[in-house]
């Protein structure tokens, strides 16, 4: 698990998220995509993790995902 700081909505957001790279599709394994799983966001040191709906959590993830380069 590591710490991220996105900006999805215009004002940075802390993230600490866990990351899987993915794996690419072979012959005997269909692989899958990278993705992130946010354990944790704040906003300057206010956890607001409590108050983001799932739609918020999907965004952040997208954002992690591109700011480690993966999408």
């Amino acid at each position: 698990m590591k710490t991220y700081t996105v900006n999805p909505w215009g004002f940075d957001i802390e993230v600490t998220a866990d990351l899987d790279p993915g794996e690419p599709m072979t012959w005997d394994h269909p692989g899958h995509e990278p993705y992130a799983i946010v354990e944790s966001a704040s906003i300057g040191g206010v956890d607001v993790y409590a108050m983001l709906d799932n739609e918020q959590l999907a965004r952040l993830e997208e954002h992690v995902l591109r700011a480690v380069g993966l999408r």
